[in-house]
């Protein structure tokens, strides 16, 4: 992983499909950039694949410098890169930012039933399921939903 960070400007469509605004949204590489960056940040996204060098990156150390209030950790990239029950410390210690996960992946699947994330109340499990996405049914989606989340709702 190299240890640069820079911004990539994202376009936020609006319901009509008009270009509403654009928002520069960082771009991180390397552990130190991320250690740096998510202090403050109010969203991660992790969408690493699982390797030797991404392996259980998403620690207590990572997830206990996010200090921004009502900061959200969302796991859409590989279980394995993610020590859960650090992530739920995290969200159980008032001291740290992060408030909320939404989670995709595990390091075990399907999610075993007694795992705590099912009836943690700040996290929120999507049902991973896999298909093929039309590129163009799918980015007014995901534009609508970046516009959403950045109105406050």
């Amino acid at each position: 992983m190299g240890t640069s960070a820079r911004t990539v400007t994202v376009p936020v469509m609006s319901d009509d499909g008009l270009s509403a605004f654009t928002h520069q949204v960082p771009v991180v590489a390397g552990i130190n950039a991320l250690k740096t960056t998510v202090q403050k940040a109010d969203v991660v996204v992790n969408i690493l694949p699982a390797k030797n060098s991404t392996h259980n990156l998403f620690d207590f150390e990572i997830f206990s410098r996010m200090t921004e209030r009502d900061a959200t950790f969302i796991n859409l990239g590989r279980g394995a890169t993610v020590v859960e029950q650090d992530l739920l410390r995290a969200l159980d210690e008032p001291s740290i930012g992060l408030s909320h996960a939404i989670l995709d992946v595990f390091q075990v699947e399907p999610l075993p039933l007694p795992s705590r994330l099912w009836g943690h109340p700040s996290v929120f499990i999507t049902p991973h399921m896999a298909t093929l996405t039309d590129d163009a049914d799918a980015a007014p989606v995901i534009a609508n939903s970046i516009k959403m989340f950045l109105a406050g709702h």
